[in-house]
């Protein structure tokens, strides 16, 4: 009997220290994820990067962005074990062209579209991958890209090689990337 009262007391201290910490280090527990799936989704796309890098060295060839949903899919299994999907959306990473198109180009870099322009969450994240990339302002990073141009030379710009933003155009919302 004892052993189950001090189980009993054991749980509702658990819980209490479990709500306390969430009360007061309750914004620290929200950026860790955010963190977290920032630190995933440029893993990810390095990995992806390694194993198109990899193909074009045994192929001989350059991949194309022409299949830009599909082409992730077709490393496996010979150069990536399995394809990852971008955490928040649980769509697939793209490899696309220069100007952000599948067409028959070479692939410049990849993208993750994280969610949509409204979704916090995801602005959390692009947000955190801007700040783990180094940039000195990530909010000022993040801000919106309203045409295709603007996505052209915000994917090409020289400071650095990942990065996100938010895209306005189309098929908008906050998308990351990393030039290969």
């Amino acid at each position: 009997m004892s052993n189950v009262l001090i189980g009993i007391i054991g749980v509702i201290l658990f819980i209490g220290l479990a709500l306390a910490g969430a009360l007061i280090l309750g914004d620290e527990f929200r950026s860790s994820r955010s963190s977290t799936q920032a630190a995933k989704v440029v893993s990810d796309m390095q990995q992806i990067s390694a194993a198109i890098n990899m193909r074009d060295l045994k192929l001989g060839t350059r991949m194309s962005a022409t299949d830009y949903d599909t082409n992730v899919a077709a490393l496996i299994p010979r150069f990536l074990k399995s394809a990852p999907l971008v955490p928040l959306s649980g769509t697939n990473y793209r490899t696309v062209d220069v100007d952000g198109y599948g067409r028959t180009l070479p692939i410049h870099h990849l993208q993750a579209r994280i969610g949509p322009p409204g979704d916090e969450s995801a602005k959390a994240i692009c947000r955190e991958i801007e700040q783990q990339a180094g940039a000195s302002d990530p909010d000022a990073a993040i801000a919106a890209v309203t045409t295709s141009a603007g996505w052209t030379t915000r994917v090409n710009t020289d400071r650095k090689v990942v990065g996100c933003f938010l895209y306005t155009v189309g098929n908008s919302g906050y998308n990351a990337f990393l030039v290969l």
